[in-house]
């Protein structure tokens, strides 16, 4: 299953309300995605263990790239790792201000380089102009680590 934090929280709700202890749901589904943000690890927690997933990864993605930047290891269970850049893409963290490459335990913009995402944003120079840098980067405007 694919889906955001807020969706399975009320999936974990409309269970807890259900009657039905015999649900297909939860005798069929093994693994989830979730995107959009970072799981509270207490919901990431409760539905693995109703569900007895093999899989509960939470990833790291945004339109312009394509979808995915980074998942998990397979057979992680957890709500807060984000994993490792997919195939093809590179990623960095640049101090905002001199532009520098920082290290592991610093905090700056993540920026991304894909082959198969945007390049620009349509009849919008500006914008374009501001996101994607002279060497094909794509800044995220997200601070990370």
């Amino acid at each position: 299953m694919l889906g955001f934090p807020l969706k399975l929280k009320r999936l974990l709700s409309a269970l807890k309300e259900s009657e039905d202890t015999t649900n297909v749901l939860k005798k069929s589904l093994r693994k989830v995605l979730v995107i959009g943000s970072i799981t509270p690890p207490a919901v990431a927690e409760e539905f693995a263990n109703i569900f007895s997933l093999s899989d509960f990864r939470s990833c790291y993605g945004m339109t312009e790239a394509g979808g995915f930047l980074t998942v998990p290891p397979s057979g992680e269970v957890s709500g807060t790792n984000q994993g490792f850049p997919i195939p093809a893409i590179r990623m960095k963290v640049i101090d905002t201000v001199s532009g520098e490459v920082l290290g592991p335990t610093q905090c700056g913009e993540v920026l991304f380089h894909t082959p198969y995402g945007a390049t620009a944003y349509y009849g919008d120079s500006t914008a374009s102009a501001s996101i994607v840098d002279k060497h094909g980067w794509m800044h995220t405007g997200k601070k990370h680590w």
